[in-house]
């Protein structure tokens, strides 16, 4: 028992930058994927198909012609929403 808590001293002082991080820092990495940051792009239903764009535009282009066709006013109120957003965004950003 001595010897190896001689040789873990050792091994310890040759490594120490393996311990400088905060009591119990190692958890971090074997948390539960499931817990965000962590980010799975493997899932199969996350992944988009082929046919993927193709939707997307369409959608795109759905919503561009329902914003033609509606008035003037309701087209401005949505673009200041928008601007409100952007600032609201650029502010976290910094912040």
């Amino acid at each position: 028992m001595k010897e190896q808590t001689e040789q873990f001293i050792q091994l310890r002082g040759e490594n120490d930058e393996l311990f400088t991080g905060a009591k119990n820092s190692a958890t971090v990495g074997w948390r539960p994927s499931i817990c965000p940051p962590v980010l799975i792009a493997s899932i199969p239903m996350d992944t988009p198909g082929p046919s993927a764009a193709v939707s997307d535009q369409e959608e795109r282009e759905e919503e561009e012609r329902e914003r033609d066709s509606q008035p003037a006013v309701k087209r401005r109120r949505r673009d200041s929403d928008q601007e409100l957003l952007d600032l609201i965004r650029e502010a976290a950003e910094r912040g």
